[in-house]
Protein backbone atom coordinates (compact mmCIF):
# COMPACT_ATOMS: atom_id res chain seq x y z
CA UNK A 1 0.00 0.00 0.00
CA UNK A 2 2.80 2.43 0.90
CA UNK A 3 4.50 1.94 -2.48
CA UNK A 4 1.22 2.36 -4.32
CA UNK A 5 0.42 5.46 -2.30
CA UNK A 6 3.79 6.92 -3.25
CA UNK A 7 3.21 6.11 -6.92
CA UNK A 8 -0.27 7.64 -6.77
CA UNK A 9 1.11 10.70 -4.99
CA UNK A 10 3.99 11.11 -7.45
CA UNK A 11 1.93 10.67 -10.60
CA UNK A 12 -1.07 12.43 -9.06
CA UNK A 13 1.17 15.32 -8.02
CA UNK A 14 2.47 15.72 -11.55
CA UNK A 15 -1.07 15.34 -12.86
CA UNK A 16 -2.30 18.02 -10.47
CA UNK A 17 0.42 20.45 -11.58
CA UNK A 18 -0.34 19.68 -15.22
CA UNK A 19 -4.06 20.04 -14.60
CA UNK A 20 -3.49 23.33 -12.83
CA UNK A 21 -1.57 24.58 -15.84
CA UNK A 22 -4.26 23.15 -18.08
CA UNK A 23 -6.96 24.95 -16.13
CA UNK A 24 -5.21 28.29 -16.67
CA UNK A 25 -4.86 27.46 -20.36
CA UNK A 26 -8.55 26.54 -20.69
CA UNK A 27 -9.71 29.63 -18.81
CA UNK A 28 -7.40 31.72 -20.98
CA UNK A 29 -8.89 30.00 -24.01
CA UNK A 30 -12.39 30.92 -22.83
CA UNK A 31 -11.33 34.53 -22.27
CA UNK A 32 -10.08 34.69 -25.87
CA UNK A 33 -13.29 33.08 -27.16
CA UNK A 34 -15.56 35.45 -25.22
CA UNK A 35 -13.58 38.44 -26.42
CA UNK A 36 -13.81 37.25 -30.05
CA UNK A 37 -17.43 36.06 -30.01
CA UNK A 38 -19.06 38.13 -27.24
CA UNK A 39 -21.51 36.72 -24.67
CA UNK A 40 -24.22 35.77 -27.21
CA UNK A 41 -21.77 34.25 -29.72
CA UNK A 42 -20.02 32.34 -26.96
CA UNK A 43 -23.41 31.05 -25.79
CA UNK A 44 -24.05 29.55 -29.24
CA UNK A 45 -20.51 28.13 -29.35
CA UNK A 46 -20.83 26.64 -25.83
CA UNK A 47 -24.15 25.00 -26.70
CA UNK A 48 -22.72 23.50 -29.91
CA UNK A 49 -19.59 22.36 -28.07
CA UNK A 50 -21.70 20.62 -25.42
CA UNK A 51 -23.76 18.77 -28.04
CA UNK A 52 -20.60 17.67 -29.87
CA UNK A 53 -19.02 16.48 -26.60
CA UNK A 54 -22.09 14.37 -25.85
CA UNK A 55 -21.75 12.82 -29.34
CA UNK A 56 -18.04 12.20 -28.77
CA UNK A 57 -18.78 10.32 -25.55
CA UNK A 58 -21.18 8.07 -27.48
CA UNK A 59 -18.57 7.64 -30.23
CA UNK A 60 -15.86 6.55 -27.80
CA UNK A 61 -18.22 3.71 -26.73
CA UNK A 62 -16.73 3.52 -23.24
CA UNK A 63 -13.39 2.42 -24.66
CA UNK A 64 -11.28 5.05 -22.81
CA UNK A 65 -12.25 3.63 -19.40
CA UNK A 66 -11.99 0.09 -20.77
CA UNK A 67 -8.44 0.77 -21.99
CA UNK A 68 -7.36 1.96 -18.55
CA UNK A 69 -8.88 -1.12 -16.93
CA UNK A 70 -7.63 -3.80 -19.34
CA UNK A 71 -4.21 -2.32 -20.13
CA UNK A 72 -3.38 -1.85 -16.43
CA UNK A 73 -4.80 -5.26 -15.49
CA UNK A 74 -3.14 -7.26 -18.29
CA UNK A 75 0.15 -5.42 -17.95
CA UNK A 76 0.18 -6.13 -14.19
CA UNK A 77 -0.12 -9.84 -15.02
CA UNK A 78 2.47 -9.47 -17.84
CA UNK A 79 -0.08 -10.75 -20.37
CA UNK A 80 1.37 -8.57 -23.14
CA UNK A 81 -0.42 -10.35 -26.00
CA UNK A 82 -3.75 -9.53 -24.35
CA UNK A 83 -2.59 -5.95 -23.71
CA UNK A 84 -1.80 -5.50 -27.41
CA UNK A 85 -5.13 -7.07 -28.43
CA UNK A 86 -7.17 -4.61 -26.36
CA UNK A 87 -5.16 -1.63 -27.60
CA UNK A 88 -5.38 -2.59 -31.28
CA UNK A 89 -9.06 -3.47 -31.34
CA UNK A 90 -10.16 -0.64 -29.04
CA UNK A 91 -8.49 1.87 -31.36
CA UNK A 92 -9.85 0.25 -34.54
CA UNK A 93 -13.41 0.20 -33.25
CA UNK A 94 -13.16 3.83 -32.11
CA UNK A 95 -12.04 4.92 -35.59
CA UNK A 96 -14.91 3.08 -37.33
CA UNK A 97 -17.57 4.37 -34.93
CA UNK A 98 -16.08 7.89 -35.10
CA UNK A 99 -16.36 8.12 -38.89
CA UNK A 100 -19.92 6.77 -38.87
CA UNK A 101 -20.90 9.17 -36.08
CA UNK A 102 -19.44 12.15 -37.95
CA UNK A 103 -21.43 11.33 -41.08
CA UNK A 104 -24.68 11.02 -39.15
CA UNK A 105 -24.00 14.13 -37.06
CA UNK A 106 -23.41 16.36 -40.11
CA UNK A 107 -26.72 15.19 -41.60
CA UNK A 108 -28.73 15.76 -38.42
CA UNK A 109 -27.16 19.11 -37.38
CA UNK A 110 -29.67 21.31 -39.29
CA UNK A 111 -32.55 19.47 -37.62
CA UNK A 112 -31.01 19.95 -34.13
CA UNK A 113 -30.43 23.66 -34.75
CA UNK A 114 -33.68 24.60 -36.50
CA UNK A 115 -36.25 22.17 -35.11
CA UNK A 116 -34.99 21.27 -31.62
CA UNK A 117 -33.38 24.52 -30.44
CA UNK A 118 -34.96 26.85 -33.02
CA UNK A 119 -31.65 28.70 -33.41
CA UNK A 120 -30.52 28.93 -37.04
CA UNK A 121 -27.15 30.36 -35.98
CA UNK A 122 -26.39 27.00 -34.33
CA UNK A 123 -26.07 25.10 -37.66
CA UNK A 124 -22.56 26.23 -38.63
CA UNK A 125 -20.99 25.70 -35.14
CA UNK A 126 -22.54 22.22 -34.93
CA UNK A 127 -21.18 21.10 -38.29
CA UNK A 128 -17.82 22.83 -37.76
CA UNK A 129 -17.18 21.36 -34.32
CA UNK A 130 -18.65 18.03 -35.46
CA UNK A 131 -15.74 17.56 -37.87
CA UNK A 132 -13.50 17.04 -34.82
CA UNK A 133 -15.48 14.03 -33.49
CA UNK A 134 -13.16 11.26 -34.83
CA UNK A 135 -10.04 13.10 -33.60
CA UNK A 136 -11.51 13.75 -30.14
CA UNK A 137 -12.60 10.12 -29.74
CA UNK A 138 -9.26 8.74 -30.88
CA UNK A 139 -7.06 10.92 -28.71
CA UNK A 140 -9.26 10.16 -25.69
CA UNK A 141 -8.69 6.43 -26.27
CA UNK A 142 -4.96 6.91 -26.89
CA UNK A 143 -4.54 9.01 -23.73
CA UNK A 144 -6.35 6.32 -21.73
CA UNK A 145 -3.94 3.71 -23.08
CA UNK A 146 -1.10 5.90 -21.78
CA UNK A 147 -2.89 6.06 -18.43
CA UNK A 148 -3.04 2.25 -18.35
CA UNK A 149 0.74 2.26 -18.84
CA UNK A 150 0.95 4.69 -15.87
CA UNK A 151 2.05 7.55 -18.13
CA UNK A 152 -0.26 9.88 -16.24
CA UNK A 153 1.54 13.08 -17.11
CA UNK A 154 1.22 12.42 -20.82
CA UNK A 155 -2.45 11.54 -20.40
CA UNK A 156 -3.16 14.76 -18.49
CA UNK A 157 -1.16 16.81 -21.01
CA UNK A 158 -3.19 15.38 -23.91
CA UNK A 159 -6.61 15.73 -22.28
CA UNK A 160 -6.20 18.88 -20.20
CA UNK A 161 -3.51 21.02 -21.82
CA UNK A 162 -2.65 20.20 -25.42
CA UNK A 163 -5.97 20.90 -27.15
CA UNK A 164 -6.87 24.20 -25.44
CA UNK A 165 -3.23 25.35 -25.64
CA UNK A 166 -2.86 24.76 -29.38
CA UNK A 167 -6.38 26.08 -29.94
CA UNK A 168 -5.52 29.27 -28.03
CA UNK A 169 -2.30 29.81 -29.97
CA UNK A 170 -4.14 29.57 -33.29
CA UNK A 171 -6.85 31.92 -32.03
CA UNK A 172 -4.33 34.49 -30.80
CA UNK A 173 -2.45 34.48 -34.08
CA UNK A 174 -5.56 34.64 -36.25
CA UNK A 175 -7.61 36.99 -34.08
CA UNK A 176 -5.43 39.87 -35.25
CA UNK A 177 -6.97 39.42 -38.70
CA UNK A 178 -10.19 37.39 -38.35
CA UNK A 179 -12.92 37.55 -35.67
CA UNK A 180 -15.54 35.16 -36.98
CA UNK A 181 -17.17 31.95 -35.78
CA UNK A 182 -15.92 30.05 -38.85
CA UNK A 183 -12.31 30.88 -37.97
CA UNK A 184 -12.82 29.65 -34.39
CA UNK A 185 -14.26 26.36 -35.66
CA UNK A 186 -11.37 25.82 -38.08
CA UNK A 187 -8.84 26.35 -35.27
CA UNK A 188 -10.70 23.89 -33.04
CA UNK A 189 -10.70 21.05 -35.58
CA UNK A 190 -7.08 21.61 -36.58
CA UNK A 191 -6.02 21.57 -32.91
CA UNK A 192 -7.87 18.28 -32.31
CA UNK A 193 -6.07 16.68 -35.27
CA UNK A 194 -2.66 17.81 -33.97
CA UNK A 195 -3.38 16.48 -30.46
CA UNK A 196 -4.36 13.12 -31.93
CA UNK A 197 -0.99 13.02 -33.69
CA UNK A 198 0.78 13.63 -30.35
CA UNK A 199 -1.16 10.83 -28.67
CA UNK A 200 -0.52 8.42 -31.55
CA UNK A 201 3.25 8.97 -31.39
CA UNK A 202 3.42 8.54 -27.60
CA UNK A 203 1.37 5.33 -27.60
CA UNK A 204 3.52 3.94 -30.40
CA UNK A 205 6.64 4.57 -28.33
CA UNK A 206 5.11 2.67 -25.39
CA UNK A 207 4.24 -0.27 -27.62
CA UNK A 208 7.81 -0.44 -28.93
CA UNK A 209 8.93 -1.32 -25.37
CA UNK A 210 6.84 -4.50 -25.41
CA UNK A 211 8.77 -7.54 -26.70
CA UNK A 212 7.60 -9.01 -30.05
CA UNK A 213 4.84 -11.51 -29.37
CA UNK A 214 2.56 -13.64 -31.52
CA UNK A 215 -0.93 -12.14 -31.87
CA UNK A 216 -3.57 -13.32 -29.44
CA UNK A 217 -5.65 -16.09 -31.03
CA UNK A 218 -8.40 -15.73 -28.46
CA UNK A 219 -11.30 -13.40 -29.31
CA UNK A 220 -12.04 -11.08 -26.35
CA UNK A 221 -14.66 -8.78 -27.88
CA UNK A 222 -17.31 -10.06 -25.50
CA UNK A 223 -15.16 -9.15 -22.48
CA UNK A 224 -14.35 -5.75 -23.96
CA UNK A 225 -17.97 -4.86 -24.73
CA UNK A 226 -19.23 -6.29 -21.44
CA UNK A 227 -17.06 -3.72 -19.65
CA UNK A 228 -17.31 -0.82 -22.10
CA UNK A 229 -21.05 -0.72 -22.85
CA UNK A 230 -22.11 0.05 -19.25
CA UNK A 231 -19.28 2.62 -19.20
CA UNK A 232 -20.66 4.17 -22.40
CA UNK A 233 -24.04 4.81 -20.82
CA UNK A 234 -22.40 5.77 -17.53
CA UNK A 235 -20.10 8.36 -19.12
CA UNK A 236 -22.92 9.68 -21.28
CA UNK A 237 -25.23 10.10 -18.31
CA UNK A 238 -22.46 11.45 -16.05
CA UNK A 239 -21.64 14.12 -18.61
CA UNK A 240 -25.33 14.76 -19.10
CA UNK A 241 -25.66 15.37 -15.35
CA UNK A 242 -22.82 17.90 -15.54
CA UNK A 243 -23.80 19.60 -18.80
CA UNK A 244 -27.56 19.14 -19.11
CA UNK A 245 -27.88 22.57 -17.52
CA UNK A 246 -26.40 24.15 -20.65
CA UNK A 247 -28.38 21.88 -22.99
CA UNK A 248 -31.67 22.70 -21.25
CA UNK A 249 -30.85 26.41 -20.91
CA UNK A 250 -30.54 26.45 -24.71
CA UNK A 251 -34.27 25.61 -24.91
CA UNK A 252 -35.52 28.27 -22.51
CA UNK A 253 -33.00 31.12 -22.50
CA UNK A 254 -31.28 33.46 -24.93
CA UNK A 255 -27.69 32.76 -26.11
CA UNK A 256 -26.28 35.60 -23.99
CA UNK A 257 -27.48 34.07 -20.72
CA UNK A 258 -26.33 30.63 -21.87
CA UNK A 259 -22.86 32.08 -22.50
CA UNK A 260 -22.68 33.73 -19.07
CA UNK A 261 -23.78 30.55 -17.33
CA UNK A 262 -21.39 28.40 -19.42
CA UNK A 263 -18.43 30.41 -18.13
CA UNK A 264 -19.61 30.08 -14.52
CA UNK A 265 -20.06 26.34 -15.01
CA UNK A 266 -16.59 25.87 -16.50
CA UNK A 267 -14.96 27.89 -13.74
CA UNK A 268 -16.70 25.79 -11.05
CA UNK A 269 -15.27 22.62 -12.58
CA UNK A 270 -11.89 23.84 -11.31
CA UNK A 271 -12.95 22.69 -7.83
CA UNK A 272 -13.26 19.15 -9.16
CA UNK A 273 -9.87 19.31 -10.86
CA UNK A 274 -7.94 17.71 -7.94
CA UNK A 275 -10.26 14.68 -8.03
CA UNK A 276 -9.83 14.38 -11.81
CA UNK A 277 -6.04 14.70 -11.55
CA UNK A 278 -5.50 12.23 -8.74
CA UNK A 279 -8.21 9.97 -10.16
CA UNK A 280 -6.10 9.51 -13.29
CA UNK A 281 -3.33 8.07 -11.13
CA UNK A 282 -5.67 6.12 -8.85
CA UNK A 283 -7.69 4.30 -11.54
CA UNK A 284 -4.97 1.78 -12.49
CA UNK A 285 -4.01 1.48 -8.80
CA UNK A 286 -7.59 0.58 -7.87
CA UNK A 287 -7.69 -2.04 -10.64
CA UNK A 288 -4.37 -3.57 -9.58
CA UNK A 289 -5.33 -3.71 -5.87
CA UNK A 290 -8.67 -5.29 -6.79
CA UNK A 291 -6.85 -7.93 -8.84
CA UNK A 292 -4.81 -8.78 -5.71
CA UNK A 293 -7.90 -8.71 -3.43
CA UNK A 294 -6.14 -6.15 -1.21
CA UNK A 295 -9.21 -4.56 0.41
CA UNK A 296 -7.21 -2.94 3.21
CA UNK A 297 -4.83 -1.29 0.75
CA UNK A 298 -7.78 -0.14 -1.33
CA UNK A 299 -9.47 1.40 1.71
CA UNK A 300 -6.33 3.22 2.89
CA UNK A 301 -5.59 4.58 -0.58
CA UNK A 302 -9.18 5.81 -0.98
CA UNK A 303 -9.26 7.57 2.42
CA UNK A 304 -5.87 9.21 1.99
CA UNK A 305 -6.62 10.42 -1.53
CA UNK A 306 -10.02 11.79 -0.44
CA UNK A 307 -8.34 13.98 2.18
CA UNK A 308 -5.82 15.28 -0.35
CA UNK A 309 -8.58 16.01 -2.85
CA UNK A 310 -10.70 17.86 -0.30
CA UNK A 311 -7.80 20.06 0.83
CA UNK A 312 -6.92 21.06 -2.75
CA UNK A 313 -10.58 21.54 -3.71
CA UNK A 314 -11.15 23.78 -0.67
CA UNK A 315 -8.45 26.18 -1.84
CA UNK A 316 -9.99 26.32 -5.32
CA UNK A 317 -13.46 26.90 -3.85
CA UNK A 318 -12.27 29.78 -1.66
CA UNK A 319 -10.66 31.47 -4.67
CA UNK A 320 -13.75 31.07 -6.86
CA UNK A 321 -16.28 32.19 -4.25
CA UNK A 322 -14.50 35.27 -2.94
CA UNK A 323 -12.65 36.14 -6.16
CA UNK A 324 -15.69 35.60 -8.42
CA UNK A 325 -16.22 39.27 -9.28
CA UNK A 326 -12.61 39.81 -10.31
CA UNK A 327 -12.36 36.51 -12.21
CA UNK A 328 -15.59 36.94 -14.17
CA UNK A 329 -14.66 40.48 -15.18
CA UNK A 330 -11.79 39.01 -17.22
CA UNK A 331 -14.31 37.55 -19.66
CA UNK A 332 -16.14 40.84 -20.21
CA UNK A 333 -18.51 43.13 -18.33
CA UNK A 334 -21.60 41.03 -19.14
CA UNK A 335 -20.18 38.00 -17.33
CA UNK A 336 -20.34 39.62 -13.87
CA UNK A 337 -23.98 38.51 -13.85
CA UNK A 338 -22.70 34.98 -13.22
CA UNK A 339 -21.40 35.62 -9.67
CA UNK A 340 -24.26 33.93 -7.80
CA UNK A 341 -24.54 30.89 -10.12
CA UNK A 342 -20.76 30.45 -9.85
CA UNK A 343 -20.91 30.43 -6.03
CA UNK A 344 -23.72 27.85 -6.00
CA UNK A 345 -21.95 25.59 -8.50
CA UNK A 346 -18.70 25.88 -6.54
CA UNK A 347 -20.45 24.77 -3.34
CA UNK A 348 -21.82 21.70 -5.15
CA UNK A 349 -18.39 20.81 -6.50
CA UNK A 350 -16.79 21.18 -3.05
CA UNK A 351 -19.36 18.80 -1.58
CA UNK A 352 -18.52 16.33 -4.35
CA UNK A 353 -14.78 16.65 -3.64
CA UNK A 354 -15.40 15.63 -0.01
CA UNK A 355 -16.29 12.13 -1.30
CA UNK A 356 -13.10 11.68 -3.34
CA UNK A 357 -12.87 9.51 -6.43
CA UNK A 358 -15.91 7.40 -5.56
CA UNK A 359 -17.08 6.94 -9.16
CA UNK A 360 -13.63 5.78 -10.26
CA UNK A 361 -13.43 3.39 -7.30
CA UNK A 362 -16.78 1.76 -8.14
CA UNK A 363 -15.86 1.33 -11.82
CA UNK A 364 -12.30 0.09 -11.39
CA UNK A 365 -13.28 -2.45 -8.74
CA UNK A 366 -15.49 -4.13 -11.33
CA UNK A 367 -18.90 -2.54 -10.67
CA UNK A 368 -19.53 -0.22 -13.65
CA UNK A 369 -23.20 -1.25 -13.78
CA UNK A 370 -23.71 0.22 -10.29
CA UNK A 371 -22.45 3.56 -11.55
CA UNK A 372 -24.72 3.20 -14.57
CA UNK A 373 -27.81 2.79 -12.37
CA UNK A 374 -26.70 5.81 -10.33
CA UNK A 375 -26.30 7.88 -13.46
CA UNK A 376 -29.73 6.91 -14.82
CA UNK A 377 -31.46 7.82 -11.56
CA UNK A 378 -29.57 11.08 -11.01
CA UNK A 379 -29.83 12.01 -14.70
CA UNK A 380 -33.63 11.82 -14.55
CA UNK A 381 -33.64 13.68 -11.23
CA UNK A 382 -31.37 16.37 -12.69
CA UNK A 383 -33.46 16.93 -15.81
CA UNK A 384 -36.66 17.26 -13.78
CA UNK A 385 -35.02 19.84 -11.49
CA UNK A 386 -33.63 21.85 -14.41
CA UNK A 387 -36.88 21.86 -16.37
CA UNK A 388 -38.64 23.17 -13.27
CA UNK A 389 -36.02 25.71 -12.18
CA UNK A 390 -34.53 27.14 -15.40
CA UNK A 391 -37.69 28.72 -16.92
CA UNK A 392 -38.34 30.56 -13.65
CA UNK A 393 -34.85 31.34 -12.33
CA UNK A 394 -32.58 31.08 -15.37
CA UNK A 395 -28.88 30.65 -14.64
CA UNK A 396 -29.41 30.52 -10.88
CA UNK A 397 -31.99 27.75 -11.32
CA UNK A 398 -29.55 25.79 -13.49
CA UNK A 399 -26.85 26.16 -10.82
CA UNK A 400 -29.17 25.00 -8.03
CA UNK A 401 -30.33 21.97 -10.02
CA UNK A 402 -26.77 20.94 -10.93
CA UNK A 403 -25.48 21.37 -7.37
CA UNK A 404 -28.33 19.31 -5.89
CA UNK A 405 -27.71 16.55 -8.43
CA UNK A 406 -24.03 16.40 -7.45
CA UNK A 407 -25.01 16.08 -3.80
CA UNK A 408 -27.43 13.22 -4.52
CA UNK A 409 -25.06 11.19 -6.73
CA UNK A 410 -22.22 11.40 -4.22
CA UNK A 411 -24.43 10.31 -1.34
CA UNK A 412 -25.62 7.34 -3.42
CA UNK A 413 -22.08 6.28 -4.34
CA UNK A 414 -20.90 6.56 -0.75
CA UNK A 415 -23.69 4.27 0.48
CA UNK A 416 -22.99 1.73 -2.27
CA UNK A 417 -19.24 1.65 -1.62
CA UNK A 418 -19.96 1.04 2.04
CA UNK A 419 -22.31 -1.85 1.19
CA UNK A 420 -20.28 -3.47 -1.61
CA UNK A 421 -16.69 -2.87 -0.51
CA UNK A 422 -17.19 -2.08 3.20
CA UNK A 423 -15.15 1.09 2.66
CA UNK A 424 -15.75 4.66 3.84
CA UNK A 425 -14.21 7.73 2.15
CA UNK A 426 -13.11 9.22 5.48
CA UNK A 427 -11.32 8.63 8.73
CA UNK A 428 -10.95 11.13 11.57
CA UNK A 429 -8.17 12.99 9.71
CA UNK A 430 -10.82 14.57 7.41
CA UNK A 431 -12.04 16.65 10.37
CA UNK A 432 -9.00 18.94 10.19
CA UNK A 433 -9.52 20.24 6.62
CA UNK A 434 -13.28 20.29 7.22
CA UNK A 435 -12.86 22.59 10.22
CA UNK A 436 -10.31 24.73 8.35
CA UNK A 437 -12.49 25.34 5.29
CA UNK A 438 -15.57 26.04 7.45
CA UNK A 439 -13.65 28.63 9.47
CA UNK A 440 -12.25 30.23 6.32
CA UNK A 441 -15.63 30.46 4.59
CA UNK A 442 -17.27 32.05 7.63
CA UNK A 443 -14.49 34.65 7.89
CA UNK A 444 -14.64 35.32 4.16
CA UNK A 445 -18.40 35.89 4.11
CA UNK A 446 -18.17 38.28 7.07
CA UNK A 447 -15.63 40.40 5.20
CA UNK A 448 -17.03 40.07 1.66
CA UNK A 449 -19.52 42.95 1.85
CA UNK A 450 -16.83 45.24 3.30
CA UNK A 451 -13.82 44.55 1.04
CA UNK A 452 -14.26 41.62 -1.41
CA UNK A 453 -10.56 41.25 -2.21
CA UNK A 454 -9.64 41.30 1.49
CA UNK A 455 -12.12 38.48 2.14
CA UNK A 456 -10.28 36.35 -0.43
CA UNK A 457 -6.84 36.99 1.08
CA UNK A 458 -7.97 36.50 4.68
CA UNK A 459 -9.87 33.28 4.00
CA UNK A 460 -6.95 31.77 2.07
CA UNK A 461 -4.41 32.69 4.73
CA UNK A 462 -6.70 31.45 7.48
CA UNK A 463 -7.20 28.12 5.73
CA UNK A 464 -3.45 27.50 5.34
CA UNK A 465 -2.63 28.59 8.89
CA UNK A 466 -5.38 26.47 10.45
CA UNK A 467 -4.29 23.39 8.46
CA UNK A 468 -0.72 23.83 9.71
CA UNK A 469 -1.81 24.64 13.28
CA UNK A 470 -4.05 21.57 13.53
CA UNK A 471 -1.17 19.42 12.33
CA UNK A 472 -0.69 17.76 8.96
CA UNK A 473 -0.79 14.00 8.57
CA UNK A 474 2.45 12.19 7.77
CA UNK A 475 1.28 11.41 4.23
CA UNK A 476 0.25 15.05 3.73
CA UNK A 477 3.71 16.30 4.72
CA UNK A 478 5.35 13.88 2.30
CA UNK A 479 3.01 14.87 -0.50
CA UNK A 480 3.44 18.59 0.19
CA UNK A 481 7.22 18.18 0.17
CA UNK A 482 7.09 16.38 -3.16
CA UNK A 483 4.84 19.03 -4.67
CA UNK A 484 7.27 21.75 -3.58
CA UNK A 485 10.09 19.81 -5.25
CA UNK A 486 8.09 19.46 -8.46
CA UNK A 487 7.28 23.19 -8.48
CA UNK A 488 10.97 24.03 -8.00
CA UNK A 489 11.92 21.68 -10.83
CA UNK A 490 9.23 23.16 -13.04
Amino acid sequence: MADRGKIAAKEGGFAWLFSLGGAFVRYGNNIILTRILGAAGFGIYALANTIVTVTTIATSFGFPSAMVHFVAKEKEKENYSSTLWFIKNGTKLTLIIGILSLSFFVLISPFIANKVYKKESLVVPLIGLGLSIPFLSLYNVKSSILQGFMRIRKRVFIEKIAHPLIFSLFLLIGALFVRKMEFVLFCYVLSAAIVFLFSYIWVRKELQKIPPLPPLKENRYRELFSFSIPILFLNFLSFFILQSDILIMGFFREPKEVGIYAIASRLALGVGMPADSLGASLAPQYSALTGKSDTEGLSNLYKTSTRWIFIAASIAAIVLIFGSKLILSLFGKDFKEGILPLSVLTAGQLFSAAFGTNGTLITQTGHPKVNLVNAIFVGIFNVILLVILIPEYGALGAALGSALSLIVVNLLRSIEINIILKISPWNKSILKPLFSVSLSLIAGFLLYNIVPLLSLLVSLILFVISIIFLGMEKEDKELFGKLIEKVKLA
